[in-house]
């Protein structure tokens, strides 16, 4: 039974599904928008959410609890993350693409 249990599979592993949304949260970060499906897109923002969360924060708690997240380099995001506090954008939007 899957009594309270949160996420998605998205048909992967454990190891790979962390990876994925590490790369995919990473690469949103660095390039501002990203292009994937609409289950992986939610999973994405779940996890971006959270991380400005910590960042707007800004307490000594906040820093260390981002310094041992789980996305790539502490340096990249502190960056991508300054620059969407400079833009003033609030957090991530699902943005639909018509085939």
């Amino acid at each position: 039974m899957r009594h309270k249990l949160r996420g998605r599979h998205l048909s992967r592993d454990t190891e790979h599904r962390k990876a994925m949304r590490r790369n995919l949260v990473q690469s949103l970060f660095e390039h501002g928008k990203v292009r994937t499906t609409l289950p992986k897109a939610k999973e994405v923002r779940a996890m971006a959410e959270k991380l400005i969360t910590l960042f707007r924060l800004n307490t000594l708690n906040s820093r260390r609890r981002l310094k041992w997240c789980e996305v790539g380099s502490l340096e990249t995001l502190v960056q991508a993350l300054l620059t969407i506090r400079a833009v003033n954008i609030r957090y991530p939007r699902i943005i639909r693409k018509e085939t």
